[in-house]
């Protein structure tokens, strides 16, 4: 019997190198630890927040589509924009990418400055178990 809802997997890159800057090309190699169902997926984002680099993919049972919800990188990954400093996936309006505080600001006043909306810029607040409140 197929499952009906969303499964959450958690894949980990196979890198092994915790050196700033190891995860910041493209990590070919992932393999699956875990998944979780449905409202469980909270459990799926603390649980990659603990590895070194993970990602949640999100994949619908009914339609069969799928994508990355949530990636980790410890230390943050290199920001997308500016290349030089680190921070957290970021969701924008329309995709997500890692940002540093400084061009995730810029993202935002040039998005309110351009009218296109006053709804920033935001990421999801996840801590590893341990840390939640």
């Amino acid at each position: 019997m197929t499952e009906i809802g969303y499964r959450y997997d958690v894949f980990v890159c196979s890198n092994p190198d915790t050196s700033v800057g190891a995860h910041d090309g493209d990590c070919g190699d992932w393999h699956r630890i875990e998944q979780f169902w449905n409202y469980d997926y909270i459990k799926a984002f603390e649980l990659a927040t603990t590895l070194t680099h993970a990602k949640v993919e999100n994949h619908s049972m009914a339609s069969g589509a799928s994508y990355t919800a949530f990636e980790h990188i410890a230390g943050g990954g290199l920001c997308a924009d500016c290349r030089a400093a680190r921070g957290p996936l970021i969701s924008l309006h329309y995709t997500d990418k890692f940002l540093c505080d400084r061009c995730r600001r810029d993202h935002e006043q040039a998005v309110v400055r351009m009218g296109l909306s006053d709804i920033p810029a935001t990421y999801r607040q996840v801590y590893p178990p341990e840390d939640a409140q």
